[in-house]
């Protein structure tokens, strides 16, 4: 029989004491999987976002980076 290959890549960011915590990511191949076909993505503990491989790629790290965690940081401080 011939192996799947599905992936999954997650993402967590949280400070050294645990006082802070920024929403994880997961990173699927799908562009909107059926798991979550009828579930409202904003409620979700995650965000998701998609890639050709499942992988982190120099995209979504910017956006994540910029959009995300430097809003999240500056809040916290």
């Amino acid at each position: 029989f011939k192996q799947r290959k599905d992936r999954v890549t997650l993402l967590f960011c949280v400070n050294k004491s645990d006082s802070h915590k920024i929403r994880s990511l997961m990173i699927g191949k799908a562009r909107s999987p059926r798991c979550f076909h009828h579930v409202n993505m904003k409620a979700l503990p995650f965000e998701y976002t998609n890639s050709k491989n499942a992988w982190m790629n120099r995209s979504i790290f910017e956006d994540r980076f910029h959009k995300t965690f430097v809003p999240a940081v500056r809040d916290h401080l």
